[in-house]
């Protein structure tokens, strides 16, 4: 004991020592300890969110070009998928109901076709028709190509007809005349009746029958045919059924604004200058101030050459018209020869290339161009001279058509009044109308207006010399059948949406999976 005895008087350092050294143990274990925990969990983490990125990234397999992000389980992917079937239902259903509608009105116009000679072009549709010159897979067989070129040349004098325009026959075809210049009407039942729906209401240029005639007649040469005897491919008949639902439309609103026009004085649309329909509306140059000049059967300054120059054009071939022998076409004139090239617009009207056009219609899953297969969009321009006090009425047919025009542009071009006739002198008018706009506006400041006579054609006052006037003001100056002063150039630039047939296909359905409305 006496020797612990000086051990005892410092034991408080010898405790505070071991502590000391306890705790710098404890501290070396624990760091050592907690790096291993600290790496281990920072480990974990990491795993975990590389594993939620995987997760996050994965994409849905009903449609990959979705891009939809998803949950990778079963019962989201089958989510998924009903979601978007359900939609293709939706879409497929809307486009059959749209086509329903103009399905009538998609046909071949008039009854000029036999039915048994066009079903095998029936059948098939341009959009997904594959073009290919050097080819002639797919191509209905010749003969049945040879007998329906046959019926083509009767098309446009029934279309003449249809608006009660004049066919110039031998203008256009270079043949004496063989068929009537305009239908009478089945309704009408005496001389004087049937007198007034003999005379043509509209005066359809003849370089704009020429060119449609052309379209119709002339197929060597154009979109790559070498045909010896000019016998049109598969493709050229189907876009030009195409082109004549297209102009069979514009008819239609031209006839219904047209309708209750007894003699040409009454009608709202007095001339037709020209239509053009697709690349050839788009580009065509826009109506100046020298269109109101007279010229041509149309009545527009240089239309007849216009026109004339647009279709020499048209029937150069781009491998040289001149040759006989079969041409291999390359891959780039083939997309310019393709009747598809330039001919539909998009949404913003940009002209869509035959390219761009062809591998949207032949997809087979939805995509940002699926529309191109549902619906087209084809550009028209119209340049008629109309009476322009009645162009509210011509827009608002345009507007309710069994085939609607979509207008985009009006051009009008007016001008002057001719000089005052001479019945309007009499009446005490001092100078001619310098108002294009309102004839009433003369020098004197005073309205001319006719007697009775004028009811039986305006002929009384010229003939007795009396003045032109009255009093009940219901036959004046303006009358539109006393005068022609209001009739003005007018050009319209807008679009026909036509709607495909429905194609499963294009929206990723089979056919089988497609509802039944």
């Amino acid at each position: 004991m006496d020797k612990l005895k000086p051990l005892l008087k410092y034991h408080f350092w010898i405790a505070c020592t071991a502590v000391m050294l306890a705790t710098i143990g404890v501290g070396i274990w624990s760091w050592m300890t907690l790096g291993d925990v600290i790496n281990r969990q920072k480990t974990d983490i990491v795993g975990a969110e590389s594993k939620a990125k995987s997760v996050t990234s994965v994409k849905a397999d009903v449609d990959p070009s979705a891009g939809v992000s998803v949950h990778p389980n079963d019962e989201t992917i089958q989510g998924m998928k009903q979601e978007i079937d359900a939609g293709k239902d939706e879409l497929l259903a809307g486009w059959d109901r749209l086509y329903t509608e103009q399905k009538d009105l998609l046909g071949w116009p008039g009854n000029v076709i036999d039915p048994v000679v066009s079903a095998p072009f029936d059948a098939l549709r341009a959009d997904q028709f594959v073009f290919d010159p050097n080819s002639t897979k797919g191509e209905v067989l010749e003969p049945r190509r040879k007998q329906i070129r046959t019926f083509f040349p009767r098309l446009m004098p029934e279309l003449v007809n249809s608006v009660r325009a004049k066919w110039n026959e031998e203008e256009v075809t270079g043949e004496p005349p063989k068929t009537p210049s305009v239908v009478a009407s089945a309704e009408a039942k005496d001389d004087m009746e049937r007198l007034m729906f003999d005379q043509p209401i509209v005066d359809w240029s003849v370089a704009d029958q020429i060119d449609w005639y052309g379209r119709m007649t002339n197929f060597k040469g154009l979109n790559g045919n070498q045909a010896p005897d000019g016998t049109p491919t598969t493709v050229q008949v189907l876009y030009l059924k195409e082109n004549l639902v297209l102009l069979n439309g514009v008819l239609e609103i031209i006839k219904e604004a047209n309708r209750d026009a007894m003699v040409p004085s009454q009608a709202a649309i007095r001339e037709i200058g020209s239509i053009m329909i697709g690349k050839e509306a788009h580009e065509a140059e826009p109506l100046d101030a020298g269109g109101m000049d007279g010229g041509g059967a149309g009545g527009f300054a240089g239309e007849m050459d216009n026109r004339m120059r647009m279709m020499r054009d048209a029937m150069q071939n781009i491998l040289g018209g001149g040759k006989t022998e079969k041409t291999e076409i390359s891959a780039s004139d083939i997309e310019l020869l393709d009747p598809a090239h330039l001919r539909y617009v998009d949404k913003d009207f940009n002209p869509i290339p035959a390219a761009q056009y062809r591998t949207s219609t032949s997809a087979n899953q939805l995509s940002a161009d699926s529309w191109m297969s549902v619906v087209k969009i084809v550009p028209v321009r119209l340049r008629l001279r109309v009476d322009e006090r009645r162009i509210a009425e011509i827009l608002e047919k345009c507007a309710n058509a069994k085939l609607p025009l979509e207008v985009r542009q009006v051009t009008i071009i007016g001008g002057e009044l001719p000089a005052a006739p001479a019945g309007a002198a009499a009446a005490g008018r001092t100078g001619g109308p310098t108002n294009s706009r309102n004839p009433s506006v003369a020098g004197s400041g005073e309205s001319a207006t006719i007697d009775e006579d004028a009811d039986r054609g305006g002929q009384g006052a010229a003939m007795d010399g009396g003045p032109v006037g009255g009093s009940d003001g219901e036959k004046n100056f303006k009358s539109p059948e006393f005068n022609s002063h209001f009739l003005v150039p007018l050009e319209i630039y807008g679009v026909i949406k036509f709607y495909s047939q429905p194609s499963p296909e294009a929206i990723g359905k089979t056919p089988a999976a497609s509802p039944t409305l």
